[in-house]
């Protein structure tokens, strides 16, 4: 395995905490976990079409590159529905915050005339 770098992930530990609805109740801080990537996965995939399908024990969330009516599957992911609420929490704040940084700054989108007459 040809190794890109090395990281420093922060993650929930992995204990069990009480909940009560979305809210946790005595979370402890995150712990750091020293992690590696392989070049492949390093360089990352383009995706603009997720799609999600859950069954009993896992998610599978499958991402594509679409063009058109053409899509490739580009990446598949399986994760726990524990793991899911825990993704789905953390894309709802940075969406907020992203929202909130962009705030006064989108533009509209003028169309473009590329044929050369």
């Amino acid at each position: 395995m040809a190794t890109f770098g090395n990281y420093s992930v922060y993650c929930e530990n992995d204990m069990p905490k009480k909940t009560r609805g979305l809210e946790t109740v005595g979370s402890s801080p995150p712990k750091k976990v020293e992690a590696t990537t392989e070049v492949s996965v390093a360089a990352g995939r383009y995706a603009n079409h997720i799609q999600c399908t859950a069954g009993p024990e896992e998610f599978i969330l499958d991402f594509f590159s679409r063009i058109g009516d053409n899509a490739i599957l580009t990446a598949r992911v399986f994760i726990t529905p524990a793991h899911a609420e825990r993704l789905a929490n953390v894309l709802t704040r940075q969406v907020a915050l992203y929202r909130k940084a962009m705030r006064g700054r989108r533009r509209k989108m003028t169309p473009v005339n590329l044929s050369s007459k």
